[in-house]
Order: structure tokens, then C-alpha cells, then sequence
């Protein structure tokens, strides 16, 4: 998603993540396990691999592939341990990988390799098509990878939670359960979007300031001529006009068809004539319509498609309109590609960037520079019914849980209050990351192992939380830092790319899905039966753990010795095994 590797403001893809202390980097808004127990924590995935590696055969050529490195701190240690103690895996292993999306964290894993050239190394790929690597790291061997194709092990913390969420609402008619063959129909989803608007005057703000310090130019066409840069009372009015343009056409293309005829048809009956003009030379005013439509669609209908033009939705569908229409008035509706070019505006001053996000203050300060306009752009959450390439994409997510789902509306309408809505849903949330993921790395290695570390539960516990829960949006605010608190403290869509968002694993989907690419389930467990295994033979490096957990430095223990915000989502180890070879290794 954009605010997390997009290239205008991504936490990850500007480097806003990181910074170096002491000849070491670091993440500015938390610190992962590998990072403040190092280099123990390494050693525990060490012991492991040499475990997988004997069971294979020893096998030689062997490679170490992970993603999501973070600073390279884990590839970093597990070479050192490896060097150290199992000389021989050490001269077996042609190259550790790591591959990363992030350019920024491709530099700092490359520095922080910097020991091992030549055995450790760092290469811009997305995890979900590491497939890709495959043919790059076979011609690197010189005498080939052998018969049977390529060993190794796929090495992974904190991946999965960082893949893309998709929000998703089961929906159907109360007293009409959904049955599992319902389920799996994309008929019975919605997908939530995230859509802004920023306020006029602070847009003709922030744009002036643009304009008057030159950086206006560069992002956005309209304030540029063949002569030149335009005056900034032309450029701001340019721009402005634009938007203005865009917002009469785009909000209404996610409009169903059916629903903007039957909507256009009562309007032009309904609607006085200021109400017209105000959308001139639309019909009506786009954005105050999907938010209409939005509003009528979670409480009293699936779709106008099926239910027709009833008289009654119609109306409260206008008295809706009307209310967004006042409410709007003095906003402006800014499209994806205008809120990544705002964003890369506002990037180049750290304080207008924090002022325009964060909420809005409770007085204002006047000798705070732009803090009148804080608080200036308001987000909101719509559903809309799945559109066709992401209910391609969603189709096996779907058919592996269907049987879950049914179940879940089954449980929601025996738990849930009265209400006088006639719409029932239940919230979720997925990432199709989790199974890209498994299927790109069937496509990496022939033989072999995949040790995924990270915080999740399996999926009738995270599918639980969102029925006992049914106002948790299932999406963590990670940040450590005070300096945030109005925006970690307020909601996940306030200060996106400030801070690194997160949501917890559905370490089910991971399974389910690998067994279909090939992938055997090996070991579930809690980290912490990693970590005891260990113990058992090292006693001291138990204590030195335990110890550098109550550093103060990030507070890791109130982290790591605490329940997630899911209340099963602690720290989970996850072993799948591949190929014909290591069938015999246990955990």
C-alpha cells in the first residue's frame, strides 16, 4: 500500500523507518526481537537450519533466503553463528539473501553485510514474486545446483504482517444465512476504500506555499506553462480547478450503474435548483452520493441491482445525499493520484506534513506555523462491492474459508443485539500476500524449508475477535515514539506514512495455502518453544535473552511478554518442509 512502500510517502520505501546509532541501524518506531536480542536470537533460527540442513543430506550447493530483513541485522548473525559453530554448512552455503522491496532498507542491509561480501547479500525483490530470484541464484553457482534442482531455507520475521491488507465485509440479509457455497461467491463481499477530502482553504494553503517556495512545479503539472511556472495565484487556481473537475466524474465511476440511474431519475424531481447548481455542470456531486450510497447499502440493502428502486431507499438514499452535500460543501474530493502528489508536497517539510495530517487541535496555536489547517483532510472508510480482478485475485482465500464464514454469520446473528438495520455483516481482514507468498516460494526452491516467525493466530481465533469485536478494523498502529501519540492514539488512517501499520497473521491461510503449492505443514508452536528448546542446552544465553528483554530502550518486554491487541496474536513459529528431501526432521 502506498503508506507503507509506495514511492511518494511510504514509511518503508522513503527510509522514513531507520536510523543509524552507534554503526548500527536501526527502526525509529519500534524494535524487532532479532534486532534487541541480538545476536542471540539469531542463533536459535541457526540451530534450526543446521537441523534442516542434516536432515536434507547435507546438501551443497545451500542457500539462505529471507525477506523482509528489516536492517539485516538477522542475516547478519545467523552468517556469524554459522561462520562460528557449523564450519561446514558455513562452506556449503553459496549465498544468504535477503530480498527487499524497500530501496532505502536495501541500503542499509547492504552496509550492514558489509562483514560477509560475497556469502550475504541484498537484492531489490518483492517477496511475493521471489520466484524470480531462482534463475539469477542458479547461474550463480558455477558448477550448477545439482540434480533435483535448488536446497535451501526461507527464512522470514515480520513478513506476513506487513503484506497488504485487503478489508473485506461478509454481508448478507438478516434472517437469509449465507451458506458456504454463498461464501465463496464474491456476490456476498464488499471490499472497504479509504477516500479523502481535504478542506478548501487549507488546500489554496498548502498549494501557495508550494508555489511561493518553487517545490509546486515539480509535482504538479498544472502549475507550469510553456513559459514557465505560472504565477502562484494562477498555479493554486489551476490546480484547484482540476480537482474541482476530478470530483464531479471519479467518486461517481465507483458508482453502480443501477444505483446512479435509479439515484439520477428521482433527483431530477427531488433536488431544487441551488441543489443542481452546486454540481454544475454534473448532474449531482459525486462524492456526496458514494457516501450516500454507502451509508443506505451497510443498513438496509445489499444492492439496488437486486432489490430494484424501492420508493422508500430511494428517499433516505437522498436525504443522505443532501446531508453530505452540506457537509462537503467547503471540501475538496482528492483522487489517489492527487493525495500521493499533496503527500510528496507537503513531504519536503516535516512539520506542514505532520500539521495537515494529525487531528485537529482543540484550540489553535497561532505562532505554530500552518496550525490552522490542522486537521485539514478527512479520511473515510467506504464499502463497495467486489470488482472482478480482485475477485480473481481473493478466489482461493475464499473457497479454503468458506465453511469458516458461513459459520461466523451463523454465531453474529446469535450473539448480535436487535437492531432495526436489515443488513447483517461481519468484518475481516486478509492479506493475498500470505498466499502469493507460498506460491512464489514453491517456484524458488525445489527442496527445502520455510521458518516463518511472526504474530498472528490461527483463523477461527482471528475470525472469533472480529465477532466479539465488530468495530475493530483488525489494522495495529507500531510506534514507540511520544512525538506521534495524537496520531497512534487516534485511528491507523490519521498520519498514514508516518508510522508503520500492521495487522496480525492468519497463520491458517499460510498452511491451507501451502499445501496447495506443494508445502508440508511441519510445526505450529508459540516462539517461545523455539526459544525453550534452545535453553536446554545454552542455560546462559537464557539469561542474557531475558535480561536484554527489560531494556529500556524500546521497552521490548512490555512488547514481547504481553498479549497482542488479538488476544491469541502472540508471536508464533511456523515450520513447512518441501521436496523429497528433510521429511525426517521434526521440531
Amino acid at each position: 500500500t502506498d503508506c507503507q512502500y509506495g514511492p511518494d510517502f511510504g514509511y518503508y520505501s522513503t527510509g522514513d523507518i531507520a536510523h543509524y546509532d552507534g554503526g548500527t541501524a536501526w527502526f525509529n518506531s519500534y524494535t524487532t526481537i532479532p534486532m534487541m536480542l541480538s545476536p542471540w536470537f539469531a542463533q536459535l533460527f541457526v540451530e534450526r537450519i543446521h537441523s534442516m540442513w542434516v536432515s536434507m543430506g547435507s546438501p551443497s550447493p545451500f542457500f539462505i533466503f529471507e525477506f523482509g530483513g528489516g536492517t539485516g541485522m538477522l542475516a547478519r548473525d545467523i552468517l556469524a553463528h554459522i561462520r562460528d559453530e557449523f564450519p561446514l554448512l558455513y562452506s556449503a552455503l553459496h549465498r544468504y539473501v535477503i530480498g527487499e522491496r524497500s530501496p532505502a532498507l536495501r541500503e542499509v542491509q547492504s552496509f550492514t553485510l558489509k562483514p560477509f561480501e560475497g556469502k550475504g547479500e541484498s537484492v531489490g525483490h518483492d517477496a511475493r514474486e521471489c520466484d524470480k530470484l531462482r534463475q539469477r541464484m542458479a547461474d550463480s553457482v558455477p558448477s550448477g545446483v545439482g540434480p533435483g534442482g535448488m536446497r535451501g531455507v526461507i527464512v522470514s520475521n515480520e513478513l506476513f504482517d506487513e503484506f497488504d491488507p485487503v478489508k473485506l465485509r461478509l454481508v448478507w440479509r438478516r434472517g437469509h444465512l449465507p451458506t458456504a457455497a454463498d461464501v465463496a461467491r464474491c456476490a456476498s463481499w464488499r471490499e472497504v476504500y479509504v477516500v479523502h477530502t481535504i478542506q478548501r482553504t487549507a488546500l489554496r494553503k498548502v498549494l501557495s506555499w508550494g508555489a511561493e517556495s518553487g517545490k509546486l512545479t515539480g509535482i504538479f503539472p498544472e502549475a507550469v506553462s510553456d513559459r514557465g511556472p505560472l504565477p502562484v495565484d494562477e498555479a493554486v487556481a489551476g490546480v484547484e480547478q482540476q480537482m474541482d473537475h476530478e470530483a464531479l466524474t471519479l467518486p461517481c465511476e465507483m458508482v453502480p450503474k443501477a444505483a446512479m440511474q435509479a439515484f439520477l431519475t428521482m433527483a431530477r424531481t427531488v433536488l431544487t435548483a441551488e441543489e443542481h447548481q452546486l454540481c454544475l455542470p454534473a448532474a449531482v456531486c459525486c462524492y456526496p452520493l458514494l457516501l450516500a450510497l454507502d451509508l443506505v447499502q451497510s443498513e438496509e440493502s445489499i444492492t439496488v441491482e437486486t432489490d430494484g428502486p424501492d420508493p422508500w431507499y430511494l428517499q433516505k438514499f437522498i436525504h443522505l445525499y443532501r446531508l453530505n452535500l452540506a457537509k462537503y460543501e467547503q471540501h475538496v474530493f482528492v483522487s489517489k493520484y492527487r493525495y500521493r502528489q499533496l503527500r510528496k508536497l507537503v513531504r519536503l517539510d516535516k512539520h506542514l506534513e505532520f500539521q495537515i495530517l494529525r487531528p485537529t487541535p482543540a484550540r489553535v496555536n497561532a505562532s505554530v506555523p500552518f496550525d490552522d489547517i490542522a486537521g485539514c483532510i478527512t479520511t473515510t472508510q467506504i464499502a463497495l462491492s467486489l470488482e472482478e480482478p480482485r475477485c480473481r485475485e481473493l478466489g482461493g482465500y475464499l473457497r479454503r474459508h468458506a465453511e469458516r464464514y458461513a459459520q461466523a454469520a451463523t454465531i453474529h446473528e446469535s450473539i448480535e443485539p436487535p437492531t432495526p438495520f436489515r443488513i447483517a455483516h461481519v468484518k475481516t481482514i486478509m492479506r493475498p500476500g500470505e498466499e502469493e507468498f507460498m506460491r512464489a516460494t514453491a517456484g524458488l526452491i525445489d527442496h527445502g524449508f520455510a521458518l516463518t516467525v511472526d504474530y498472528g493466530a490461527d483463523a477461527d481465533g482471528l475470525l472469533w475477535h472480529h465477532l466479539i469485536r465488530p468495530n475493530y478494523d483488525g489494522i495495529h498502529t507500531m510506534d514507540a515514539r511520544t512525538g506521534l501519540h495524537e496520531c497512534t492514539h487516534t485511528s491507523h488512517l490519521q498520519c498514514p506514512g508516518l508510522q508503520d501499520l500492521t495487522t496480525s497473521v492468519d497463520f491458517t491461510e499460510v498452511a491451507e495455502a501451502g499445501v496447495e503449492y506443494g508445502w508440508k505443514l511441519k510445526a505450529y508452536t508459540h516462539q517461545w518453544d523455539l526459544e525453550r528448546s534452545y535453553y536446554a542446552h545454552t542455560p546462559e544465553v537464557a539469561l542474557h535473552m531475558l535480561e536484554r528483554v527489560g531494556n529500556t530502550r524500546t521497552n521490548l518486554g512490555v512488547w514481547y511478554l504481553r498479549q497482542e491487541e488479538d488476544p491469541w496474536a502472540f508471536f508464533k513459529v511456523m515450520v513447512q518442509q518441501r521436496g523429497d528431501e528433510g521429511g525426517i526432521w521434526f521440531f
